[in-house]
């Protein structure tokens, strides 16, 4: 039961699988699992070949199999994508269950986080983003995960905290389009573009970093420039965080024009 054995055949099954022999990597995992049951290799692969194929709830099986032997938040989430893609719906108390066990896994608290963002409960993504950063005090990303948090909520400090993630990473798109937007809401639409740009250099392709671009120049009264990056913000992507709002700015720019003759 030597890990470099282990190991070894755990290489050999992503070989084959990478081969295109899935029916053999899959019956090679099966027997890693049951020669070594109190390891989690096995279950991970096995898992692994299985979502691959489509069958969800056999590999969110597979991975709480694993779980139970090696508990590790990595076969966590990746139970979690599982279950998700079988049932289509968050497995909440999968989370939930496991931050209660570990309260100190940052990985989890962040995935919580952005979970709870993305359903608009922003007071619970805000303690689980604060306890990221009691936790990694020097995390870009959480600081810029709790600057918005912080807007939404209507709560003070939400630029410095988004300052603060620039401070730790200047080059990441995301965290120059958080500080940009911050501040083009806070009426500081000329530093709010700098940001801005930086963050359209770095992700071109992000419809709502053009769309933040279009009410900063709209801000600043360079509408013929806002109108080019709400058209632009459109035709990447129909639906974005927004582009009903997106819509409603062109339409007004649109009315302006009309009635000044232009």
């Amino acid at each position: 039961k030597a890990p470099g054995l282990i190991a070894a055949r755990g290489t050999r099954i992503l070989l084959e699988q990478q081969l295109g022999r899935s029916e053999l990597a899959l019956t090679h995992a099966r027997q890693l699992r049951d020669d070594h049951p109190d390891r989690s290799l096995g279950y991970r692969l096995l898992g692994d070949l299985l979502m691959s194929r489509g069958e969800f709830r056999a590999a969110a099986d597979a991975y709480a199999s694993g779980l139970s032997v090696e508990p590790e938040s990595m076969l966590l989430m990746l139970q979690f994508r599982a279950e998700y893609a079988a049932n289509n719906t968050v497995p909440w108390s999968l989370l939930t269950r496991w931050i209660e066990k570990h309260p100190e896994d940052t990985r989890i608290h962040d995935l919580l986080g952005a979970l709870y963002n993305r359903a608009g409960e922003y007071e619970r993504a805000r303690i689980h983003y604060e306890k990221v950063l009691e936790l990694q005090p020097d995390q870009a990303a959480a600081y810029n995960n709790l600057a918005s948090v912080y807007a939404r909520l209507g709560l003070p400090n939400s630029i410095e905290l988004a300052r603060r993630a620039y401070e730790l990473d200047p080059n990441d798109a995301a965290v120059n389009d958080t500080l940009g937007w911050l501040l083009v809401q806070s009426g500081e639409f000329q530093s709010g573009l700098e940001y801005l740009r930086q963050a359209q250099v770095r992700a071109s392709a992000r419809a709502e970093v053009r769309y933040h671009l279009g009410v900063a120049l709209y801000g600043l009264s360079r509408y013929d420039e806002a109108e080019r990056e709400l058209k632009l913000a459109i035709a990447q992507s129909e639906t974005f965080p927004g582009s009903a709002e997106a819509r409603d700015l062109l339409e007004k720019i649109a009315r302006d024009k009309q009635a000044s003759g232009n």
